[in-house]
């Protein structure tokens, strides 16, 4: 056969070989660039958005529009600045929750209006699992962000007295509820619920030594592993 045929065959052989590869190689390639820019979207993420993750990691429930504490006009202007402080972190938590949403990390299950249940998307729960380092760093900014800035705020609104007959009343319907859902009693009771799903507290079991009229008697639920002084 002549020579120049053979190399004719060889240039088209190489031809499909390279396309050949060139199909299978670039799927890899994409799903390893997708990986790598997930993990550093994972590691650099902000206390507050590692909070946020791993409790969609987590799947769990956030009572946030029942936890609004709504003032009395009777309240020195130091405890007004306290549910101020609180309120806007209510709302911080909340706003950053839904951009994670709008950027495709997380789903935001919306309970009936009261609440939400973070459900961290597929792909991002698929490399967690598979990642130890990132489980590391997620759990770890999980503790600090409870241990900087949620519990020392739960300690300071559960130290005022005035602060705990406010969360004793019923809490106001900002949002429209559906008739066959019952309505959480109190503001308390949601501040509560959300510590218990945090694992700072465990609200559930035999709680009868606890004096419910006493605003302290709440920072002495049994610890869970993000207590700040949980010792496990």
């Amino acid at each position: 056969m002549d020579s120049s045929i053979w190399i004719g065959l060889i240039g088209v052989c190489g031809t499909l070989a390279g396309a050949f590869f060139g199909a299978w190689l670039n799927p890899y390639m994409q799903e390893k660039k997708e990986i790598k820019r997930l993990k550093t979207i994972l590691k650099e993420a902000s206390l507050l958005d590692k909070f946020i993750i791993f409790n969609a990691y987590k799947n769990v429930y956030l009572p946030l529009n029942g936890m609004i504490i709504f003032p009395s006009p009777q309240l020195d202007l130091k405890t007004q600045q306290l549910i101020n402080l609180f309120n806007e972190d209510v709302d911080i938590l909340y706003l950053n929750i839904k951009r994670l949403a709008d950027e495709g990390i997380l789903f935001i299950q919306d309970k009936e209006y009261w609440g939400y249940r973070l459900v961290l998307s597929s792909k991002f729960s698929f490399l967690i699992n598979q990642d130890k380092e990132i489980q590391r760093k997620l759990l770890e900014g999980n503790k600090s962000y409870i241990k900087e800035m949620i519990y020392p705020l739960y300690e300071l609104i559960m130290q005022s007295d005035a602060i705990f007959k406010l969360l004793q009343q019923n809490q106001p319907q900002i949002y429209q509820q559906p008739k066959t859902i019952a309505i959480p009693t109190t503001t308390l009771a949601n501040i509560n619920i959300f510590m218990h799903n945090i694992y700072v507290f465990n609200i559930l079991g035999d709680l009868s030594y606890l004096n419910p009229a006493s605003p302290t008697a709440y920072l002495n639920f049994p610890k869970r592993e993000f207590h700040p002084k949980y010792e496990g």
